[in-house]
């Protein structure tokens, strides 16, 4: 899966934007915004080797249902009706979530 390309617009708003990991970048920009504390609790999770703790964790953002399956990483997008669920590998997200938080926290 190739990295997202972080950015800022115009409005200094963080931006992501990959072209096979679009959901994830849709994520990132609406639900964790420049939230460095829900980044880091994310980021926690998803770093934690227990599958246990993983698997009762459920993050209900702006537009997105973010959930452990194992492995996986499930986002649905809540807000658009009859939305199809995206999976991605952990590490995957567990790089992006990492990167965000890095990029977000700069003073650029």
């Amino acid at each position: 899966m190739s990295r997202l390309e972080l950015y800022r617009d115009s409005d200094g708003a963080p931006r992501a934007k990959g072209e096979d990991t679009r959901p994830l970048a849709q994520f990132l920009e609406s639900d964790i915004q420049d939230d460095i504390e829900t980044c880091e609790e994310l980021i926690a999770v998803a770093d934690d080797p227990d599958p246990d703790i993983r698997a009762d964790y459920d993050f209900v953002g702006n537009s997105f249902a973010l959930s452990f399956d194992g492995e996986e990483v499930i986002l649905v997008c809540h807000a658009v009706e009859d939305a199809e669920e995206t999976r991605l590998r952990r590490g995957t997200v567990q790089d992006a979530l990492h990167d965000w938080k890095d990029f977000i926290s700069r003073d650029d």
